[in-house]
């Protein structure tokens, strides 16, 4: 089955219809819209490094892009546009880099930016580098610090708070992450476009002859003193890189 047809199917059963998924293309949390002023601010960055759709990336128009799916690593926070992983792979291979990473964001808006950019752009490859578990996406939350709990919810404060404990649960965690990426490459699979996916966790938490994640060193990391730098993000580039090599 096409996933055209899938999607139909399921939009009769749950018995939605179009003009009520208009979150999909239009719902604020999926473009980076209004967050280049503040970054300038915030990183005294001054790069014309956003495109027309809001995404620090370059313009979705032209061919032969390759898509990158993430948080605010794979967007690059507080680091050059050129210093960040997808740039770096970009120049690499001498492609567009259509950058959709939305910071602060997880899994369920990373599918929510592929289902909505791979059949527009058809990109030659999709990377996609996974966010901090547990960043569930949810519609028409007026609670504040509700919503943060879905997308902070390992911070300590946040933690003595959660609502729904059992949403972080890992079992429940595993599985609506797998249901994500699987989709993802679903979408890549339809159109014969490579799908690249690693891990950022850090090197205590995944055994270190693993090839898919990258641990972040004490003296490599931005002045927000979170997250990774240059070295970091150059390390995480030739491992894409590796693998784009044997696919394309």
């Amino acid at each position: 089955m096409k996933i055209e047809d899938i999607e139909n199917i399921i939009k009769d059963h749950v018995e939605i219809h179009d003009v009520d998924l208009s979150w999909i293309e239009d719902d604020h949390e999926c473009t980076s819209v209004g967050i280049e002023p503040w970054y300038r601010e915030e990183f005294g960055k001054e790069e014309k490094s956003f495109n027309e759709h809001g995404y620090r990336s370059d313009s979705f128009d032209g061919d032969n892009g390759f898509l990158f799916l993430g948080c605010s690593i794979t967007f690059g926070y507080g680091l050059e546009r050129e210093e960040s992983w997808p740039w770096i792979v970009g120049k690499s291979f001498d492609v567009p880099v259509w950058n959709v990473a939305i910071a602060g964001q997880g899994d369920d808006v990373c599918f929510l930016n592929a289902k909505k950019w791979i059949p527009k752009l058809n990109p030659k490859v999709v990377c996609m580098l996974l966010p901090p578990s547990g960043r569930f996406k949810f519609f028409d939350i007026d609670d504040e610090n509700l919503n943060n709990q879905f997308t902070s919810w390992k911070i300590i404060e946040l933690e003595k708070e959660i609502k729904f404990p059992w949403l972080f649960n890992v079992k429940n965690l595993y599985i609506h992450t797998l249901k994500n990426v699987l989709s993802i490459k679903t979408l890549c699979d339809e159109k014969n476009i490579p799908f690249i996916l690693k891990s950022p966790l850090p090197f205590l938490i995944q055994p270190p002859d693993q090839d898919y994640w990258e641990p972040i060193d004490d003296d490599d990391i931005t002045k927000d003193g979170v997250h990774p730098g240059f070295k970091w993000h150059q390390r995480m580039a030739d491992k894409y890189i590796k693998e784009i090599e044997k696919c394309i």
